[in-house]
């Protein structure tokens, strides 16, 4: 899962970097990774409809003209049916829930995430406007690295600054434990597996449940 979602975000920096006909612009903002999820959200459905549209018609052309005719009958028995018992009980259909719920998100939901955004942006002004002077100063020591950090908007800022604690230094972190505490690990589980001579008239080993072995 982290490394699908870090290579995802890799290829929306890749595809804002190739927008901006390669001059550097922030590593990841949140309108470009916004429409990414969207857009690969919406390809998805579409896709799997798709596909599942496809493979029904080819299943069904194999099917013989009787056998066709037979499940189209049950088919439209079975909708009819369905479709009685939503009139029935008052259930509406997946599109009208569907925009019903987008109509109370818009109305009631995006509001209060609306006016939410704005009380943290204003209340990090003054905590941001430190973070664009230590970004300016970090620009001109690193001039290779201008731009790539946003200091525009603080929420481009903190999502990059996620991207590289959650991603680039856990996968550094996961590379040195690996290499180092890892080894170390082996060496000292090969250590403790190694045969114990005991010496002749010498006490028996003990077990790990504590009894030693009987003599028979």
């Amino acid at each position: 899962m982290r490394t699908a979602l870090a290579v995802s975000v890799l290829a929306v920096g890749a595809s804002a970097a190739a927008a901006s006909g390669g001059k550097k612009s922030p590593l990841i903002h949140t309108g470009v990774l916004g429409d990414f999820l969207r857009e690969s959200i919406l390809l998805s459905r579409d896709l799997t409809l798709y596909t599942a549209s496809t493979a029904a018609s080819t299943a069904w052309g194999v099917v013989p003209p009787e056998h066709q005719k037979l499940i189209s009958e049950q088919y439209q028995t079975v909708s009819d049916q369905f479709e009685t018992l939503r009139l029935q009980n008052g259930i509406v259909t997946p599109a009208a829930a569907f925009s019903e719920a987008t109509e109370a998100y818009n109305s009631k939901v995006y509001p209060v995430l609306a006016r939410a955004y704005e009380v943290v942006t204003k209340a990090a002004e003054k905590p941001f406007t430190l973070l664009k002077s230590f970004i300016a100063n970090f620009e001109k020591a690193y001039p290779d690295h201008a731009g790539l950090l946003s200091s525009i908007s603080i929420w481009d800022l903190l999502l990059t600054l996620f991207f590289i604690v959650y991603f680039v230094l856990g996968y550094t972190k996961k590379a040195i434990c690996y290499v180092i505490c890892c080894g170390a690990c082996r060496k000292r589980a090969s250590a403790a597996l190694k045969p114990q001579l005991v010496k002749k008239g010498a006490a028996p080993p003990i077990k790990a449940n504590g009894v030693g072995s009987k003599k028979r």
